[in-house]
């Protein structure tokens, strides 16, 4: 299986990417994206893409995304969430 990283998920750069995938939904990869910014727009692209990691640019905010991830109620399986320089190595290179 494929991993693709997409940093900056929520840019322009990054949405794009991830709408061109959209149309290839049998492929197997698996994602992993890196966010600097918007919470709406994170959370709604973990909610679609399923992704296994999700690393935020400040660690300090990963309880709040844990927190809004926990309002969703779902019970689709969560990715694992990372921050900081060394979340961008885990990201990058897939390591955990």
């Amino acid at each position: 299986m494929k991993a693709i990283s997409v940093l900056g998920s929520t840019g322009s750069i990054g949405t794009q990417t991830l709408q061109i995938a959209e149309e290839f939904p049998d492929s197997s990869a698996s994602w992993r994206l890196r966010q600097g910014g918007t919470w709406t727009l994170l959370v709604q692209q973990i909610q679609r893409h399923q992704p296994e990691l999700v690393a935020l640019a400040n660690a300090d905010l990963l309880p709040e995304l844990q927190q809004r991830l926990d309002a969703l109620g779902s019970d689709r399986k969560r990715p694992q969430l990372v921050g900081g320089p060394d979340g961008l190595n885990i990201a990058l290179l897939g390591q955990r």
